[in-house]
């Protein structure tokens, strides 16, 4: 089925004018370097009118760590788990903490973070609509991205990514290190990029401290404008326009 599907694939952009995708890796992987002239990189992004009725408090009474979406069992970040158990220990953090998680999460990990101890920190909120999901990650204090442990993770840059820079919070991924998640972090001034391996500790503990003193983050926004789905439709009509 797979080599069936990559012939498709490629007969679709032989005989095509022009292709778009979101990553150069996804660019390379479907088109190889014969094909590479052929494909335009316009990535995901995200729609302003998401946040127009939303209010952002950066001031909120617990230090929470917050996530969005599916968590499967190839997205358990062993790392986290850890640098927040040891984080606990100490009295100060532990009565601030909340981990907060939005969508459906593996019962594996869930497991893991009750065996640790963290449970009694953690909010399952299960499915909520968009824009209640919204509403509560604007309300967190950190924004928690995990990729897939896999070794083509870094060409996969999930939508909500680019929700998470328009509400302007400090970004914690976990993906592999010079991912293109980490470009767009870099870029941006939105957050940091770990891999499942790095420590987070002391990640954590920087965000806690700068939250305790409210410091807030001071992200790029003229980059970030650059992922709203109004310039990134721009691009797209151009192409098109190109194509007549």
């Amino acid at each position: 089925a797979k080599k069936i599907d990559a012939y498709l694939e490629r007969n679709v952009v032989r005989y095509s004018s022009q292709c778009v995708t979101v990553s150069t890796d996804f660019a390379n992987l479907i088109g190889g370097s014969e094909y590479q002239k052929k494909f335009t990189i316009i990535p995901n992004g995200y729609d302003h009118m998401d946040i127009a009725d939303i209010s952002q408090n950066n001031n909120s009474s617990k230090f929470s760590i917050a996530y969005a979406g599916k968590l499967n069992p190839q997205q358990n970040p062993l790392n986290l788990w850890r640098a927040l158990k040891e984080l606990i220990e100490n009295e100060d953090f532990a009565k601030n903490f909340q981990l907060i998680f939005i969508g459906i999460i593996d019962d594996n990990i869930k497991a893991k973070i009750i065996e640790l101890g963290l449970n009694k920190y953690t909010y399952f909120t299960g499915y909520l609509p968009h824009k209640e999901a919204i509403s509560v990650l604007s309300q967190s204090t950190v924004l928690l991205l995990i990729n897939p442990d896999t070794k083509l993770n870094k060409g996969i840059v999930p939508g909500k990514l680019f929700e998470y820079l328009v509400l302007k919070k400090f970004i914690i991924s976990i993906s592999s290190k010079g991912s293109k998640i980490e470009q767009i972090l870099n870029q941006t001034n939105s957050g940091k990029n770990y891999s499942f391996s790095d420590s987070l500790k002391d990640e954590i503990l920087l965000q806690y401290t700068n939250w305790k003193k409210k410091i807030k983050i001071n992200p790029n926004l003229e980059e970030i404008t650059k992922y709203s789905r109004k310039n990134l439709t721009a691009q797209l009509a151009e192409i098109m326009e190109s194509l007549v």
